[in-house]
């Protein structure tokens, strides 16, 4: 309501109950509108949220853009803290929200929801910048993945195809590091690791 101390509709309650339709809910006094990431025709609807209000070496906005060119015609909301860019995706279940925000001012989301213009709550305004359609991205998810949160290089622990070959050779360092003695408190670790070699 005006005051934002009362959800007319609850955001979260259109994630698991059915959804009766835009024109069947009373909207007199809602100050914020919501949207649930999911399915669509068109694809999975994804947003990314660009936070340009802690310095950072390049603007998240405009990296982002920078490395998938195709959002420059897409809808794009600009929010108390920087941008929403929205996207049509492809998901796979498995597919979770990726956190950025620290090291680049990023983060896109797959899942949850998503505060829309013209919402209005203490931080600021929600507002369309860009109103234009929704343009679908092929691969962005993987594609984000790649670019912004490379996966760690494995290491023998890791390595599935390794899981029952011995180590052959002179002991690891991290294995010779163990066997020299652990700090109070890394005892289970250091057994873990060692009964795993």
């Amino acid at each position: 309501d005006e005051e934002g101390d009362k959800d007319l509709h609850p955001f979260w309650r259109w994630q698991n109950d059915p959804y009766p339709g835009f024109e069947n809910l009373k909207w007199d006094g809602a100050n914020a509108f919501a949207v649930v990431l999911d399915q669509t025709q068109k694809g999975w609807l994804a947003y990314t949220d660009c936070d340009t209000d802690q310095p950072l070496p390049e603007d998240p906005f405009t990296l982002l853009v920078k490395r998938f060119p195709e959002l420059s015609a897409t809808y794009v909301e600009k929010t108390p803290h920087g941008f929403h860019v929205f996207a049509f995706v492809e998901k796979q279940p498995a597919d979770s929200n990726i956190n950025l925000k620290n090291t680049y001012g990023l983060e896109l989301h797959v899942n949850g929801l998503c505060i829309m213009a013209p919402s209005k709550y203490e931080a600021g305004e929600y507002k369309v910048e860009n109103n234009a359609e929704i343009v679908k991205v092929p691969d962005f998810y993987e594609r984000f993945k790649a670019a912004f949160a490379p996966q760690k290089q494995q290491v023998w622990f890791d390595r599935k195809d390794l899981a029952f070959k011995p180590f052959e050779g002179s002991h690891p360092r991290c294995i010779s590091e163990l066997l020299k003695g652990l700090d109070q408190g890394q005892r289970n670790e250091g057994a873990i690791r060692l009964s795993s070699y």
